[in-house]
């Protein structure tokens, strides 16, 4: 099968799954639907070669689908992502009800994620990305607990937010152009209104959970069913980041004059999810914060590569790199945060040790993906636009992403055992968690070599500077668990603000939205040092804007 039919197949496969699911659900569970719709998407990607396009001109103006670079990078970790959460998702009990709508949900994000990442045109790219936010709510509030519901509210508000802006950009876009031309990235790059580029920017940097947009992220992501977890933190998030790149892959400089407020913008990000998850209370929420966390490091390197004018192409290794570990290791500790509470005695320690991996390669520690992703940065930026207080900037974030590492392996090994597997299910729990788990440790080297960048901070220097933030941030985290002891934070508040036990029944009128009400109110509660995380937002914005002037 040539790249052309395989193109063709990976967009089809999640709806001719959907369409035969019907048929399928009197069965124990039809997730087995699950992984294979995305066998075609990761085949593709493993071609070698680009240049597939397919234009489609029923549709005025007409659609572009197609391989290049930048689709390539990003298809790899997320059909990995897919596939092996969709492997995990079919295991029985992974879903325990509603089976046939979270297979429905899932496969319709999934066609949604694989069409935006395939779009060569604005228009099919905005397709793709609400078809998939849509459908991931549905994910988000599938257990129907209170939590969910509020968690499923704040984000429709946030995707409603996104979606506007996105698609007020595209009809300007299209007016622009006019009826008979399609809306290619480049073109719109070069010659786009400044107040469109904020419109784009506002509804990608929500898809992104940029820093100052990230609010629905940490409520939605934890109360989620742990696969849908895994690819909602590890695939979909990378959805606005693709966008933004697509815009300025061109060199057309659309970004340039935000160059320097979107790299302090990226790094406030950092700090501030590295402190929040800290603050949480539970290794789900922990995860989630720490996705706002990396994402703030993305919007660092597209501020750089923004600055960097014609040569903005030499920070794409860095970002491949970024998305390529991220994916894997985000999905590998959720699937482990799930098995930790599901399993019991040898299996249950054998699961933790395995989440050091993941999670050591999240702080940066030398020879995982981390660590490549921050010497591609420096190099790339040695070659640019290279601040002067990067390198320290990436260090200090690395330090507080270590910091938030220790706590979250602390909290997931003190969190409740189940009553482990059955002999014949270690297997099917173990194959998808232990496969990505290698992946995210020897995925981002093949990457890297693949651009060159596999051996260029393998020095001591770059292996010392890279291994102080972890002492630093293991420091920091004993002193924020012998300062919790002394000044009660999450843990304690939780319990007394617990969340009703009877199941959501809703009712209608005034009732409801007072139920809605108290139950974001506790969920705020729930949150955990919430004077903290406003006196370091603060902190934040002001060192933000003493740097931006």
């Amino acid at each position: 099968m040539n790249a052309g039919w395989l193109l063709v197949a990976a967009l089809l496969a999640p709806w001719a799954a959907l369409v035969l699911l019907p048929w399928l659900r009197k069965k124990p569970f039809p997730g087995l639907m699950l992984p294979l719709a995305t066998v075609p998407a990761l085949l593709l990607a493993l071609v070698p070669g680009q240049g597939v396009v397919l234009e489609i001109a029923a549709f005025s103006p007409g659609l572009i689908i197609g391989m290049d670079t930048a689709a390539r990078g990003f298809l790899l970790p997320t059909a990995l992502v897919w596939l092996l959460a969709g492997w995990y998702a079919a295991g029985p009990g992974a879903v325990s009800e509603r089976q046939t709508a979270f297979c429905a949900l899932w496969l319709a994000a999934l066609g949604g994620n694989l069409l935006l990442i395939l779009s060569l045109d604005l228009l099919s790219f905005y397709a793709g990305l609400a078809l998939m936010s849509f459908a991931a709510w549905g994910l988000v509030v599938h257990e129907r607990s209170p939590r969910a519901l509020a968690a499923g509210w704040l984000y429709l508000v946030m995707v409603m937010l996104a979606e506007l802006g996105l698609i007020t950009a595209v009809a300007w876009a299209a007016v622009l152009a006019g009826p008979d031309t399609a809306l290619g990235f480049h073109g719109i790059a070069g010659s786009a209104h400044p107040l469109m580029l904020v419109l784009l920017g506002l509804g990608f940097g929500i898809k992104l959970g940029a820093f100052g947009l990230h609010t629905w992220l940490p409520k939605a992501h934890p109360v989620a069913p742990v696969p849908a977890s895994a690819v909602l933190s590890g695939a979909m998030i990378k959805a606005g980041l693709l966008g933004v790149w697509r815009l300025q892959e061109p060199g057309a400089g659309a970004f340039a004059p935000a160059a320097e407020a979107l790299a302090v913008l990226g790094f406030a990000g950092a700090f501030y999810g590295a402190v929040m998850g800290v603050a949480s209370g539970s290794p789900k929420a922990m995860l989630a914060w720490s996705s706002v966390s990396q994402m703030g490091l993305a919007v660092v390197v597209v501020g750089l590569a923004a600055g960097a004018g014609g040569s903005v192409v030499s920070f794409w290794p860095a970002l491949v790199i970024l998305i390529v570990h991220h994916g894997l290791a985000k999905a590998a500790l959720f699937l482990g945060t799930g098995l930790m509470a599901r399993f019991s005695g040898p299996w249950r320690r054998r699961v933790w040790l395995a989440l050091w991996l993941p999670a050591l390669a999240l702080a940066s520690a030398p020879f995982t993906g981390g660590f490549l992703v921050k010497t591609a940065v420096i190099q790339a930026a040695e070659g640019a636009w290279n601040p002067g207080w990067l390198a320290p900037a990436l260090s200090l974030s690395s330090a507080a992403t270590a910091m938030l590492m220790w706590r979250f392996l602390w909290c997931v090994r003190a969190a409740p055992a189940g009553n482990g597997p059955v002999s014949g299910e270690r297997v099917h729990w173990y194959g998808p968690y232990l496969s990505l788990v290698l992946l995210a440790m020897l995925l981002p080297w093949w990457q890297a070599g693949a651009a060159g960048n596999g051996a260029g901070g393998l020095t001591p220097g770059p292996i010392l500077n890279a291994l102080w933030p972890l002492v630093l941030g293991g420091l920091l985290a004993v002193v924020l668990a012998s300062l919790r002891r002394h000044f009660p934070g999450s843990g304690e508040r939780a319990a007394a603000v617990a969340l009703p036990a009877q199941p959501f029944h809703p009712v209608r009128g005034v009732q409801r939205w007072r139920m809605l009400r108290r139950l974001v109110v506790q969920e705020r509660r729930l949150h955990g040092w919430p004077a903290v995380g406003r006196v370091v937002m603060c902190l934040l914005l002001a060192l933000a804007a003493l740097l931006w002037l």
